[in-house]
């Protein structure tokens, strides 16, 4: 009997690795390490988290289930299930032969699944920037709407995506400690702004947070994305001329939609379904 390439694909990585467990990379669910996040906030002042090497908001990967759990993940449709236990395998299959996985690993993982496709229109690449200071007597005045100008600024037209950003599990908390770190960050350029004016351009790093999004029953794809967001300045050489110098918020958002290739699911054989499928219901189970 033969095989196509899909079917020789998922025997490789569901028989190869047995039965797969969800933990198997060890990914933080993204709502735990926001919680964390803010306990950080909570234990620290602004100023020293800015002075740190540390990224107020930051993870290589992290996962959000939706609403699986062990008992949903056995209801979900069979193909959502079939995708699940190839993608888990796939990534311990890549994850072991590096040892590390970065945000473009997993891109490049899921699109080398059969059972996975993604279309051009499911690719989303936006680069933004927001000029919010001068360096004058207008800050005070514009630091009175600040939350407001960047949370929109963030949620409208850097991201605009209602459930990436639901996915990251961000609230109010979150978009205060997101101004207050970037106001610091402009007070920090600023107060060294004599030790900058050889550097036309600056940042600081307040966001870079990257997740894995799984199918549920309200959503039947994989979606992976980043976000990425910097405090910056920008300024003149000219010590004369650097009455322009303004500082704004630069930011990146990156997404990418995988969805399930049905005509490669629908070939599998018996055999090969029923152990994909126990693998998948079985990601919740303890290790």
């Amino acid at each position: 009997m033969k095989f196509s390439a899909p079917v020789l694909f998922l025997f490789a990585v569901v028989y190869a690795s047995g039965v797969a467990n969800a933990g198997i990379l060890e990914l933080d669910k993204i709502s735990d390490v926001i919680i964390n996040a803010r306990k950080v906030w909570n234990g620290n002042s602004v100023d020293d988290l800015m002075n740190s090497d540390r990224i107020p908001y930051f993870c290589k990967m992290a996962v959000n289930y939706g609403d699986l759990n062990n008992a949903t993940i056995k209801t979900l449709d069979e193909d959502l299930q079939v995708i699940i236990a190839a993608t888990i395998n796939l990534f311990k299959k890549k994850y072991g032969n590096s040892g590390r996985m970065e945000f473009v690993d997993y891109v490049h993982a899921l699109k080398s699944n059969p059972f996975l496709k993604t279309e051009i229109t499911d690719n989303i690449y936006r680069g933004e920037y927001e000029d919010f200071h001068e360096y004058d007597s207008q800050r005070q005045q514009l630091a009175k709407n600040e939350y407001d100008l960047i949370t929109t600024w963030i949620k409208d037209t850097l991201i605009k995506d209602d459930e990436a950003l639901k996915d990251t599990t961000f609230n109010k908390i979150d978009f205060k400690n997101i101004v207050a770190a970037t106001n610091a960050a402009f007070d920090h350029f600023q107060r060294f702004e004599g030790m900058l004016v050889n550097k036309p351009y600056v940042q600081s790093a307040i966001v870079d947070l990257s997740v894995i999004r799984y199918p549920d029953s309200k959503q039947s794809y994989f979606k992976l994305f980043r976000i990425q967001i910097f405090a910056t300045k920008t300024s003149s050489s000219d010590p004369v001329r650097d009455v322009q110098s303004t500082s704004g918020v630069r930011g990146s958002f990156e997404s990418i939609v995988f969805r399930p290739q049905n005509l490669v699911i629908d070939g599998l054989n018996a055999v090969v379904r029923e152990k994909a499928l126990k693998t998948a219901q079985s990601m919740f189970s303890d290790s």
